[in-house]
């Protein structure tokens, strides 16, 4: 960080981790940037009224405040902090809506939807479906017998992409997959019937687009697999027909294939079905999905159990509708009590205190 800060000289800095907990270097040592404590530096930042455009790029609900702070003063909103979209989806766009902010997708398969659309205001017109594409994880084609003594190791070992332990054990379970379609919901609008995933091992078509002109026809985007191609496009306000054609059902070269899975049914059991956008049952998506990785990773969760503790919590967690960030960061902290005491049970902890 400190390196970052000596070489780019921002005027402004807020160091440490928005959820609170010291910074790990001391900017106020490097001449130039003004510092201000993260929880309430990074929301001054978002909503500071010289810039226009904010990367909204903090893991998890972390990030959720600075997201609202920037849509809030009505600027334009590069996001790749998918919580932002599924846990508080209803509340971003109303108030993305109120002040004039514009919200721009720019992780993978979510900007790649978008370029493929057409040009706003007539942006969802005649879109039939869409679909978002997979790697299919360390697992894709194993039976259940086969997943049920998977270890951490297993799972953390990507056969394609190298990333943190959270998303690779997501990325085993398909439960990255299944976030993605719920935010797929809420950016785009369209239906859970109409939004599907298929597998494609090769990672070089990010999603498809289907429009109506002819019988499966449609529109694909195929890139390199970079997150500063995303960022530039999203910076250039990017999108409304660079997609090359393609024909969703029988595309070439890539390979396609189905991801329903009855031995890993997150997204097609879940989130496949999602409510309306950041409705009631959707602020506790991710908290589930953290317990349960931590556990799986430190041996005391079976990788099986992992869509268990997901249903079981989801079932029984319905708070009221959120009307604030403060709101759904303390459901999101309700939601992840409940979520360990599930994932406790069904590791065996209980009955063995």
């Amino acid at each position: 960080m400190r390196e970052l800060l000596r070489r780019f000289r921002p005027e402004r800095v807020a160091p440490g981790r928005p959820g609170g907990g010291p910074a790990d270097f001391a900017p106020r040592r490097i001449a130039g940037p003004r510092c201000s404590p993260a929880a309430e530096g990074i929301r001054e930042l978002a909503a500071a009224p010289d810039s226009d455009t904010v990367i909204a790029a903090i893991v998890g609900v972390a990030g959720l405040e600075a997201t609202l702070a920037a849509a809030a003063a009505g600027k334009r909103v590069l996001l790749a902090n998918k919580e932002s979209a599924v846990v508080a989806g209803r509340l971003l766009l109303a108030t993305c809506e109120r002040a004039g902010a514009e919200l721009i997708p720019i992780d993978s398969e979510h900007n790649a939807v978008f370029q493929c659309l057409p040009p706003a205001p007539r942006r969802l017109e005649g879109v039939e479906r869409i679909t978002l594409t997979a790697s299919g994880g360390p697992f894709r084609g194993r039976g259940r017998a086969e997943l049920a003594g998977v270890t951490p190791e297993e799972a953390l070992a990507h056969p394609k992409w190298r990333m943190g332990p959270k998303i690779s054990v997501d990325s085993a379970t398909l439960m990255n997959k299944g976030l993605e379609v719920i935010e797929a919901h809420v950016l785009f609008g369209l239906p859970a019937a109409r939004i599907g995933v298929v597998v494609h091992p090769q990672s070089v078509v990010h999603a498809l687009v289907g429009l109506p002109r002819r019988r499966g026809a449609g529109r694909a985007r195929a890139a390199r697999h970079a997150h500063r191609d995303r960022a530039r496009a999203g910076l250039a306000r990017a999108g409304g027909g660079g997609g090359a054609a393609a024909r969703p059902r029988r595309p070439r070269p890539a390979r396609l294939r189905g991801a329903g899975s009855r031995h890993l049914p997150l997204p097609r059991a879940w989130a496949t079905r999602p409510s309306p956008p950041g409705a009631r049952r959707r602020s506790c998506s991710t908290p589930p999905t953290r317990s349960r990785c931590a556990r799986f990773l430190a041996g005391r969760l079976p990788f099986l159990a992992i869509p268990e503790v997901v249903a079981e919590t989801l079932a029984a967690f319905q708070p009221p509708a959120a009307a604030s960030a403060a709101e759904l960061v303390a459901q999101d902290r309700d939601a992840r009590l409940r979520a360990e005491a599930v994932a406790r049970r069904l590791g065996g902890e209980g009955r063995r205190g």
